[in-house]
């Protein structure tokens, strides 16, 4: 009976001690991982405008002749620089329409294209049609300092910068602010942006 006991001890023993080096072979392989797939939030760039900074009036249009008062937004919005060489920024594409669309009532993200008008830049607008409005504008990179693609900056409703950073994926978009707070605490029908189509002033639908 004794030797039955001693047995079952050795076993456990035994058992645990494997259970231990399990263990920590899958921490090891997990943090393996993480380091492959790199930061899960946007990571910002000293140049440009800092967070908290206001800048001046931003007044955009896009592709199709349609101008947006970005500074009469009652509302945040997202910049998202991008460039149609950019790989990077074609794997964004999917995410970032998903997430135009999810604000539903009026266009408050926006793609800023590096290029003038490229048959790439066209691509890319009809892609992200009609939720992400295409901007081609080379000279807004320069302002808010942005040197790689993709980036995205985000602005509260005075034109403030209340985050930015390298947004490789839509994870990293979402991890500049909290989609599901926006969508319970704003509400589309009392927050719509001036758009100005054409000559002629709107809200934006």
């Amino acid at each position: 009976m004794e030797t039955f006991w001693t047995g079952g001890i050795v076993v456990v023993a035994i058992t645990q001690v494997l259970a231990f080096i399990l263990i920590i072979a899958f921490a090891r392989e997990l943090g393996v991982i993480l380091v492959r797939l790199g930061p899960v939030t946007a990571r910002p760039t000293p140049d440009g405008p800092t967070i908290g900074e206001r800048i001046e009036a931003l007044e955009l249009s896009d592709l199709h002749g349609r101008t947006y008062n970005i500074s009469a937004c009652k509302t945040e919005r997202l910049l998202v620089f991008v460039s149609p060489t950019c790989p990077g920024c074609d794997e964004l594409l999917p995410g970032l329409r998903t997430l135009g669309a999810e604000f539903g009532v009026t266009p408050r993200v926006f793609a800023i294209s590096s290029k003038e008008g490229t048959p790439g830049d066209f691509d890319y607008a009809k892609r992200l049609a009609p939720h992400v409005p295409y901007i081609c504008d080379p000279g807004l990179h320069d302002r808010f300092g942005v040197h790689t693609s993709p980036y995205a900056v985000l602005l509260d409703h005075d034109n403030v910068v209340k985050a930015k950073g390298v947004a490789n994926n839509l994870q990293h978009l979402e991890s500049l602010f909290s989609l599901e707070t926006y969508v319970e605490t704003h509400d589309h029908s009392e927050h719509q942006e001036v758009v100005v189509i054409d000559g002629e002033r709107s809200n934006g639908h």
